[in-house]
């Protein structure tokens, strides 16, 4: 697992949503994952933290959200959006939602990816797959919850 920017934390201000800071390991990439009761809520989190220009576009039946905006302070912003209550296969979403990131990752640094170049996408994507992993089971944890991935 990757070593977070810091500790995972609640947002002020949004119900029940989880912040999670990893950084890519070997691409040293930072991205965000926001945990809440549901998806908007962790949108929520997201713009209130990054501001106005994080448009998650989250309709009644999202069940999780990538997101890749070019934040005027911070650049490239990597975001996975979780609602814990959102979906009953959310390991599933969570993987289906890491590799938006992985592409969007690859696109930032270059990588081409074809049928015989496809490992580093994969490493990217496993990474961050593992990293919504541990903030699911952390939130699930830290509001002693019975839910189970």
């Amino acid at each position: 697992m990757s070593k977070p920017i810091k500790k995972p934390y609640v947002v002020k201000g949004v119900n029940k949503v989880r912040a999670y800071e990893p950084i890519l390991p070997l691409y040293n990439i930072p991205y965000l994952i926001y945990v809440g009761k549901t998806v908007s809520d962790a949108g929520d989190a997201a713009i209130l933290e990054l501001g106005p220009n994080v448009k998650p576009n989250i309709s009644v039946n999202t069940a999780a959200k990538a997101i890749h905006i070019v934040h005027e302070e911070y650049g490239d912003a990597y975001i996975i959006l979780l609602g814990i209550d959102s979906c009953s296969k959310l390991l599933i979403t969570a993987a289906h939602e890491a590799l938006h990131i992985s592409w969007w990752i690859g696109d930032t640094i270059g990588l081409e990816y074809d049928a015989e170049n496809h490992e580093a996408q994969t490493y990217i994507m496993q990474s961050i797959f593992g990293e919504a992993k541990a903030a699911l089971e952390d939130y699930i944890k830290f509001y002693k919850l019975k839910t189970k991935l």
